[in-house]
């Protein structure tokens, strides 16, 4: 489903970049150049737009994580860290010799 996602945003943005330097009459058989300007300018656009929406959840998650470590800096709070290792008894895992396999 994804590469289908791919191969058809790839030809999406080839027809509307047609579409888009349709707008202006071809000269000598090729377009202004402010044409493909405007057509590229405007995918960089979709892309920086995609870039900011890819970027925005982290964004949330630093500043959460940094309002957390002011407020432990302002309590002086620390953190400790446990380890935990289990015997060797509860990681074997026991097997069921009735099962048919």
């Amino acid at each position: 489903m994804l590469n289908v996602l791919h191969f058809g945003w790839a030809f999406l943005v080839q027809y509307v970049t047609g579409l888009i330097l349709e707008r202006w009459p071809a000269k000598d058989g090729h377009c202004p150049s402010i044409a493909y300007q405007t057509a590229f300018n405007i995918n960089v656009l979709l892309q920086l737009a995609a870039l900011v929406w890819f970027i925005a959840p982290r964004i949330k998650e630093l500043n959460w994580k940094s309002q957390i470590a002011l407020k432990r800096k302002s309590t002086d709070q620390s953190r400790s860290v446990h380890v935990v290792i289990p015997s060797a008894g509860l990681v074997i895992l026991e097997t069921d010799r009735d099962v048919e396999w």
